[in-house]
């Protein structure tokens, strides 16, 4: 898949925010792939933010340190907030960088796991192998490679 010019800005800074944050970098390029195609957009109608669509009434925590690390207030309100995941890839990426090493981690590094964690217990069937098969081709695996 060939990326646009903002695709591969995104692709790049989540690969070194996952070695900065000792996050696995296979599950990180393959989460952000599978929810925005690194595009640093709003989805679930402007409640999740960013390339990986974290919703920061669940993991505030991984906002307010990315802020932190980019020296960037954090704000109160959520229409302040979309602004600033918008207008700071940097931010964007490494709030969602956090938390998927944190998913990853809570799942014992299992996909099937991790996706039920990270995208929810109702997460379709079809999304799951969508998903996995991304997920297989960062771990160099076809999708028959694989149990």
């Amino acid at each position: 898949m060939a990326l646009s010019a903002e695709q591969q800005r995104i692709y790049n800074l989540v690969r070194q925010e996952a070695q900065a944050q000792g996050c696995d970098l296979n599950i990180a390029l393959a989460t952000c792939e599978a929810e925005t195609t690194f595009t640093n957009i709003l989805g679930d109608h402007g409640d999740s933010l960013g390339p990986f669509q974290v919703q920061p009434r669940w993991h505030n925590d991984a906002f307010v340190y990315a802020a932190n690390k980019y020296l960037v207030d954090w704000p109160s309100t959520h229409s302040e907030r979309q602004k600033v995941v918008l207008g700071n890839d940097g931010l964007a990426v490494g709030a969602g960088v956090y938390v998927v090493k944190q998913v990853w981690a809570s799942a014992g590094k299992d996909f099937r796991q991790f996706s039920l964690q990270y995208v929810g217990p109702a997460i379709p069937d079809s999304d799951y192998q969508r998903r996995r098969n991304i997920w297989l081709k960062y771990q160099g695996m076809a999708p028959d490679d694989s149990p």
